[in-house]
């Protein structure tokens, strides 16, 4: 009977002691929030779309809402918002828990999970490694809800949670979850273009080529399309490539072999008309 009661008594103080060496990370639809789902290979990380937390929010949420496959294209699509980070907060799996809102006060949510969460083998990875250093080099998240009321750009993937009274949650679920990007106090977005060398004289029948280059600044982050006007008659123009990628893409290793030389400028080819006098293009 003593004996009982001394392996009873144990079993007690050891349900008592804590396991740090276990992570609590999430339960309801953590391999889509993290990218170990069955769908995670539909959504392209190196190409986003810009979009509004109104718009998020109006969408319809999918009933029922799959555990662990993806609704498209609102949980295919990398999305990128402009809104102020109004709260933050570190919660119980781990995630920073994000409030974002905008002009009108529309709020949604978006989460940066823990690294240590996120399965080796989800396309998220790295992303999510990216926005936790960068989220942790100007805050400190503590579980409980600190404001922070400043304009980000904030750039992940659409989620449908379940509706259990989140703070900052969108009437119909809808997250970032997770985030792979965040820029805080982002600048005006604006690119310009240069050419070298900025003009050219061909004789007729002949070709010849330049080079335009985009530099972008703050955070600018769509492709940019090009195009040509103001001819003369029967010549020719053509880019290649003739749309620059979003300059927020990072190369991936192994797939992307001469993204920096595509990245640096475009070739302009001018197929001049069967005329005597040269013609200068740009």
């Amino acid at each position: 009977m003593v004996r009982r009661r001394l392996v009873s008594a144990w079993l007690v103080v050891l349900a008592l002691i804590p396991a740090p060496w276990t992570l609590p990370c999430g339960v309801e639809r953590w391999s889509v929030k993290t990218g170990t789902d069955a769908d995670s290979g539909l959504v392209d990380v190196a190409s986003s779309t810009s979009n509004t937390i109104s718009t998020m929010r109006g969408w319809t949420a999918p009933n029922p809402i799959p555990a662990n496959n993806r609704v498209s294209p609102y949980e295919t699509t990398v999305w990128v918002l402009n809104a102020t980070l109004t709260q933050y907060k570190l919660e119980g799996d781990e995630d920073y828990h994000l409030i974002l809102s905008d002009t009108a006060g529309n709020t949604m949510i978006a989460e940066i999970p823990s690294p240590t969460c996120v399965g080796s083998g989800s396309p998220f990875l790295s992303g999510v490694q990216s926005a936790r250093s960068q989220f942790d080099a100007r805050f400190t998240a503590t579980t409980s809800f600190q404001t922070a009321n400043i304009p980000v750009q904030i750039k992940g993937v659409g989620m449908f949670d379940f509706l259990h009274g989140q703070t900052g949650v969108a009437p119909n679920g809808i997250e970032l979850h997770p985030v792979i990007d965040i820029i805080f106090n982002p600048s005006a977005a604006d690119f310009a273009l240069g050419v070298s060398p900025t003009s050219l004289s061909l004789p007729q029948g002949s070709s010849g080529s330049t080079t335009v280059s985009t530099t972008v600044s703050g955070s600018f982050n769509s492709s940019v399309a090009l195009s040509v006007s103001g001819l003369p008659p029967g010549a020719s123009a053509s880019f290649s490539p003739r749309r620059r990628a979003d300059p927020h893409r990072r190369p991936r290793p192994g797939r992307d072999r001469g993204f920096r030389r595509w990245w640096c400028g475009l070739r302009f080819h001018l197929e001049s008309p069967q005329v005597r006098d040269g013609v200068e293009p740009l």
